[in-house]
């Protein structure tokens, strides 16, 4: 294939995107996934064992590799659902200058310090985390299925957020970036950057830190198998980055049957996801629409109008857009359609959160065209009593390249990667871990799911 000559997308393709709201890449070879829009085959045909270059101009044979550099996460690298979402540019301490990475639709990591892997592994096989008798592959194997996650360690009640966690890979963490391991990080992630989980640490931080001895007085609710197969699909998007999560999204499509589904990359696509999670956050804690509208006070009041005086409410958030573009004034208006919809079809909340989140391609709930606040008992002037558009204000839903790309070449490509993350024997281990836990329990299911019984007086634990 010449480079020289970029090759045009399937008319499956061209459909794709004609019917949705996407945005178009200058590709110079192919429409793929920057940057492997710059090499003439798709990734997923490339051989095991080559290492392509962070630009994908260059590579190397693994068995050519003598070590790797592991970036050492600090607290500033972390966001909500994002694992990178800064990177260090120059300086040290409180002068040091990070670049914001979140908008970038090609994921890197960005640490201002490396530690060798062979010495984070022999640390790690060292400490009392796990088990002596642990070898490194089984370590490699144990760190790279991701049931780990890590969050922030210096915070504040009074800042637009309290708790920012991400599902992260196996690298050397600082002490401001501690981590969290649970068999279902997933979960525990979507909770814990929800506005009910954060509203409630919020009651208890009282200084710069968001300690051990916090953290273990704040409950986790007791999810439901259903919610919990619909929680994991929708933090598997949020935080969904094939190359860095892919031994990740291999081991959940076994455990839970989630999909490879387009990546929430664009704005568009973050809010609607992150609306998505907090309305079911909301509903595994029971919360009603009542509840949430406590919860979010103030956040829908205008640009213009003076702070609220509740030093720790949720009002900072998106305080410079319009109350309609706002997560947590979309986050209300999902709720209230979710409530809406059990209202109508049953007593549970089964049946309407199905609907609510659609079949995974696409479907169901979406960001309004236009929003009339006033509906949903929200607004403070008179903008709030007329529709105001939002789903064309906040861009695109997708890149081109992300329909681009049917799901057995994205299978395929996540396979390919997750391989050479673990290499062949550490791959091959992997599978043969599913591979046990599917002999022995089964293929993971909506009915199969056990379902953590507790006593009315017991407090969720951070172990889920």
């Amino acid at each position: 294939m010449d480079p020289s000559k970029p090759v045009p997308l399937s008319a499956e393709a061209e459909r794709a995107l004609a019917e949705q709201e996407v945005i178009r890449g200058e590709h110079p070879v192919r429409c793929a996934q920057p940057p492997y829009d710059r090499i003439p085959v798709p990734r997923a045909d490339i051989p095991e064992g080559i290492v392509l270059s962070r630009e994908a101009d260059a590579w190397i044979r693994e068995d050519e590799v003598e070590d790797v550099a592991l970036p050492l996460y600090e607290g500033r690298m972390i966001g909500q659902f994002d694992f990178s979402q800064k990177g260090w540019v120059s300086g040290k301490g409180r002068g040091a200058v990070w670049e914001e990475l979140s908008s970038r639709a090609f994921k890197v990591v960005g640490p201002q310090y490396l530690m060798s892997a062979s010495d984070y592994v022999k640390r790690m096989l060292e400490s009392q985390e796990y088990e002596p008798e642990l070898t490194p592959e089984d370590l490699s194997v144990l760190d790279m299925s991701c049931n780990r996650i890590s969050l922030i360690d210096v915070t504040s009640s009074t800042n637009s957020r309290t708790t920012f966690t991400a599902v992260v890979p196996p690298m050397p963490h600082g002490h401001s970036a501690p981590v969290l391991r649970t068999a279902k990080a997933t979960v525990l992630d979507g909770v814990m950057n929800s506005f009910v989980f954060d509203w409630c640490a919020r009651q208890r931080v009282s200084g710069l830190h968001l300690v051990w001895a916090i953290l273990d007085e704040l409950a986790v609710p007791q999810v439901a198998p259903w919610l919990e197969i619909g929680l994991v699909d929708v933090v598997i998007a949020l935080n969904a980055e094939r190359r860095h999560l892919a031994p990740l999204q291999i081991v959940l499509k076994e455990r839970y049957g989630a999909e490879i589904r387009n990546a929430a990359v664009t704005l568009h696509e973050r809010i609607r996801w992150r609306c998505i999670a907090d309305t079911l956050v909301a509903v595994a804690f029971g919360l009603s629409y009542d509840d949430a509208l406590h919860l979010l006070k103030d956040c829908d009041l205008p640009v213009s109008s003076p702070p609220p005086s509740d030093p720790k409410g949720f009002w900072r958030s998106g305080r410079r857009t319009a109350p309609e573009l706002r997560h947590s004034v979309l986050t209300l208006v999902a709720m209230k359609d979710l409530c809406d919809m059990r209202n109508c079809r049953d007593d549970q909340f089964q049946k309407p959160v199905e609907a609510f989140l659609g079949d995974g391609s696409g479907a169901g709930w979406v960001i309004p065209e236009a929003l009339k606040l006033a509906d949903y008992g929200l607004g403070h002037d008179d903008r709030a009593k007329e529709p105001q558009p939002v789903a064309s204000r906040l861009g695109p839903r997708f890149y081109d390249w992300q329909l681009g790309q049917d799901a057995k070449e994205s299978w395929r490509e996540c396979r390919l990667h997750a391989r050479n993350l673990l290499g062949q024997q550490g791959y091959e281990r992997l599978l043969d871990e599913i591979d046990t836990e599917r002999r022995w329990e089964g293929p993971v299911s909506v009915s199969k799911v056990p379902e953590r019984k507790i006593e009315n007086d017991e407090q969720g634990s951070l172990g889920i």
